[in-house]
């Protein structure tokens, strides 16, 4: 990868619409994701922040995102508008935080805004559950399984019994089968181990496929080491 190459993919990245960053935000090289920071000659002190700033909002699970509730000046003709801007992770403690972009005071615990000089923190606000896939009528690990970091439920249609989350904020691979966090290529699946590579137990024949790993999903992993060394 070039260094044209390196700065057009995180000008890309950076662009994503919220709803595609969700589930795919960040710079890869085979199955690595790479920091920006480590590219810092490349790019401007300012891109770097924002970027940086938008990778911890979504890499942060969605219910612990604290999103700025300042009051913005009003404009003459408009409604009242709040700034809305991604600021921090929620934390377990009383933490003031500055938006970076309206310079308002925020506590990341009750997720108030704050006097820096006279803040009575009010504790951590309800967590309102957000829509799910059903999964009352569903059997786990053949009609759904769920992932093991962020408890998300994934379906199965036609594939290996690897998954791996899809969330940016999350990204754990796990067998759909017994909902373990494990590795594509790991020993998971191996011959006399209850858990079958491809199928659902119930389902299994004499597919000379069940236990063999997929060619076509083999990967290196590539030093950061090597990959600076080829912008050289």
């Amino acid at each position: 990868m070039c260094r044209d190459c390196i700065i057009a993919q995180f000008e890309e990245d950076f662009e994503r619409p919220d709803e595609e960053a969700e589930t795919g935000f960040g710079v890869r090289w085979g199955l690595r994701r790479l920091r920006i920071g480590d590219f810092r000659e490349l790019f401007d002190i300012d891109f770097i922040a924002k970027y940086e700033q938008r990778f911890l909002e979504f890499t942060t699970p969605r219910e612990q995102r604290v999103y700025c509730p300042c009051l913005l000046q009003p404009i003459p003709g408009y409604d009242v508008r709040y700034c809305t801007a991604f600021v921090a992770a929620a934390s377990d403690t009383e933490e003031l935080v500055t938006c970076p972009q309206c310079d308002g005071t925020v506590c990341t615990l009750c997720q108030r805004p704050s006097d820096r000089d006279a803040h009575e923190c009010t504790g951590a606000p309800e967590v309102t559950a957000g829509e799910e896939m059903d999964v009352s009528e569903m059997r786990r690990g053949k009609d759904y399984q769920r992932c093991p970091g962020c408890r998300k439920p994934y379906e199965l249609r036609e594939a290996c019994n690897f998954v791996r989350c899809a969330l940016s904020s999350c990204e754990k691979g796990f067998c759909y089968l017994c909902g373990t966090e494990t590795a594509h290529e790991s020993n998971h699946w191996d011959d006399g181990r209850p858990c079958t590579r491809w199928k659902h137990p119930d389902d299994v024949d004499n597919d000379d496929s069940i236990g063999q790993v997929p060619r076509e999903n083999s990967y290196t992993e590539v030093g950061m080491d090597v990959l600076l060394g080829k912008l050289d």
